[in-house]
């Protein structure tokens, strides 16, 4: 009887493994097609479709939430 558990134990073992092996090279390979898919921008037109904000800026939605936070 011990014998068979093992035996059932070891494919159990097998079959993990694979599928953790699996998952991972599934991961691997779609994670690598979303990276080649982005094109590259240089370094000018990265820092021009930046918005220039810088700091704190009080909008409308947040002075709102302070008045209500008041009352």
């Amino acid at each position: 009887m011990s014998s068979e558990k093992s035996e059932r134990n070891e494919s159990r073992r097998v079959f993990l493994k694979g599928l953790v092996v699996g998952g991972a090279a599934v991961g691997v390979a779609a994670g690598s097609g979303v990276m080649a898919a982005e094109p590259a921008l240089k370094s000018d037109q990265a820092e021009s479709s930046l918005p220039k904000v810088k700091g704190y800026q009080e909008t409308a939605h947040v002075r709102r939430f302070y008045d209500l936070a008041r009352s």
